[in-house]
């Protein structure tokens, strides 16, 4: 019955790609959010399905997997971990001061272990975000110019709040 079940979630399969569909959105919205239960959540269960598959691995093969995508993780943590420091002294630079001590406990390795563990463990789903969030933000950026000059052209058509009185009288006459 189980195996039957199972089947559904071949690789694959529509439900296979839709599971993955899924699964990738969990994991990124929970390393995003720095909420790592429903990651954690999702890894056991798909490990569950897929184990027959998995289970046929030999062990060399998934230590030297398991070895290189631990090494990408921390290359990417790395990465991760100078942008977040950079853009907090940033934000504390720019008149979000809390006081110095507050920006060092924000950005100290020690209070934020969770998140650096979560970069590395789940690295490929936090370059997804970033790369999506980098782009939406590139075009919204690239269209603020238009978007200001809309607002301006309809700015300019409003009448001043002293000039109504004088409108609405030259209207009824």
């Amino acid at each position: 019955m189980i195996d039957s079940i199972l089947s559904l979630f071949a690789v694959g399969s529509f439900l296979f790609w839709a599971l993955m569909f899924a699964l990738i959105s969990i994991f990124t919205i929970s390393v995003e959010r720095n909420s790592h239960f429903w990651a954690i959540s999702a890894t056991i269960i798909t490990g569950i399905i897929y184990w027959n598959q998995i289970s046929d691995w030999s062990w060399k093969i998934c230590t030297i997997g398991a070895l290189v995508y631990v090494i990408f993780g921390t290359i990417w943590s790395v990465w991760r971990w100078k942008n977040f420091v950079e853009k907090k002294v940033e934000e504390y630079n720019n008149g979000n001061r809390y006081g110095i001590a507050h920006l060092k406990q924000e950005v100290s390795p020690k209070n934020n272990k969770s998140q650096l563990i979560a970069w590395i463990i789940y690295w490929p789903f936090s370059a997804i975000w970033n790369l999506i969030g980098d782009v939406v933000t590139t075009v919204y950026n690239s269209m603020v110019g238009f978007y200001n000059s809309i607002t301006e052209r309809a700015l300019a058509k409003a009448i001043p709040p002293d000039d109504i009185r004088e409108t609405i009288d030259k209207r009824r006459n």
